[in-house]
């Protein structure tokens, strides 16, 4: 077995391609091809610098950065679409002023007082001059599950893992 990290147009064509066998990647996936299968949901977060004007609040709208300076994942990351999305519900125009391949990228960029972003729970780590702020939107969170080509054969093995992947989510051992 390996895991390898990928942007999702690459992971969903080696899907097709039968490169890989599934794929861990936020949804919903555009395809009649595939299938997937929810694992979790998590909150998002405005990530910004330490010295801005909401730094310490408990919870923010994304309305109230209106304005501010935007880092945002490139073109081809699941997580940039669910961002985007976030942002249309909130009726926010993020003025983006850079895109970023990676999280880590854009946590340097907050700290270094560029700007502002959105990042999943998952990215919320202890980071000198970065802020963490949970967006109190409504539905504001991220959907991630295993995405898989329905025409490939799936094993037995595969399917031992989902359903393995799947029990400890439920029971909250994941």
């Amino acid at each position: 077995m390996s895991v390898v990290e990928e942007i999702t147009p690459v992971l969903l064509q080696r899907l097709q391609d039968a490169s890989i066998d599934m794929a861990l990647m936020a949804l919903p996936v555009r395809g009649e091809h595939f299938v997937s299968q929810e694992l979790f949901r998590e909150p998002l977060y405005l990530v910004c610098p330490r010295n801005h004007r909401l730094a310490g609040k408990p919870r923010v709208h994304l309305k109230q950065i209106e304005g501010d300076s935007f880092l945002l994942l490139k073109e081809g990351h699941c997580f940039r679409e669910n961002t985007l999305s976030a942002c249309t519900r909130a009726r926010l125009h993020p003025n983006v002023v850079f895109e970023a391949g990676q999280f880590a990228t854009i946590l340097a960029m907050v700290a270094a007082n560029t700007g502002v972003s959105v990042v999943p729970q998952m990215a919320v780590e202890k980071r000198e001059g970065c802020c963490f702020i949970q967006i109190a939107d409504e539905g504001t969170c991220r959907r991630a599950g295993v995405v898989q080509f329905k025409q490939h054969f799936h094993s037995r093995a595969q399917r031992v893992f989902l359903e393995h992947l799947l029990l400890n989510e439920c029971s909250g051992a994941a």
